[in-house]
């Protein structure tokens, strides 16, 4: 058992105990006798140990009310977004030659989204291509009004017509950053070629 540096009588287990309230009645009796006997060692550390059980049951005050009402709410997590098809990674058919620049898909799904894209090369590496796409809720319905930014680029900003689709010219995108209607931004990197 600890022992009270100065008093052998009480150690500090019991008279944190005493303080808890949690002390056996014919021991909380002998406490409270020796406290009266006085003994400052003891008087003191409990009021040591009173002082901290207040401290650590203060309730706080309520928080704001844009605060509760969640106009600051942080998302609990980040979504992460997964690349279902990138038709990249697909086989070329056997015996067909690549003609250079093609056209590239890729699905992913985010949070509550699926956003499928296509790239469609002008012609030279670098150039400006053609950018199109959809994007659908889970339940494959189409999603209106949700704003794109190409590569952090907002002077290229497109939003989602009434069937999810978007279209915009950019050069080969790297990054895009999807925000629906009231959430918030979803980034996706596209994979290296």
């Amino acid at each position: 058992m600890i022992q009270n540096r100065r008093c052998g009588t009480i150690d500090t287990y019991d008279l944190l105990a005493f303080v808890e309230g949690e002390l056996a009645p014919d021991l909380a009796a002998k406490v409270t006798t020796h406290l009266a006997t006085p003994c400052v060692t003891c008087q003191s550390e409990v009021d040591f140990l009173r002082t901290v059980q207040k401290a650590a049951m203060v309730q706080t005050e309520d928080p704001p009310a844009p605060l509760k009402a969640g106009a600051y709410a942080i998302p609990e997590s980040t979504p992460q977004a997964q690349l279902d098809y990138d038709s990249q990674t697909e086989p070329v058919a056997s015996g067909i030659r690549s003609s250079g620049l093609q056209d590239r898909t890729l699905r992913w799904r985010i949070d509550a989204l699926q956003i499928e894209l296509t790239i469609e090369p002008s012609g030279k590496v670098g150039d400006v291509c053609q950018v199109a796409g959809q994007v659908f809720d889970n339940d494959e319905e189409p999603v209106a009004g949700v704003q794109l930014v190409i590569d952090r680029d907002t002077s290229g900003q497109v939003t989602s017509d009434d069937l999810g689709c978007f279209a915009t010219t950019a050069r080969t995108p790297r990054e895009l950053a999807f925000t629906p209607p009231g959430g918030n931004e979803l980034r996706l990197l596209v994979p290296d070629e």
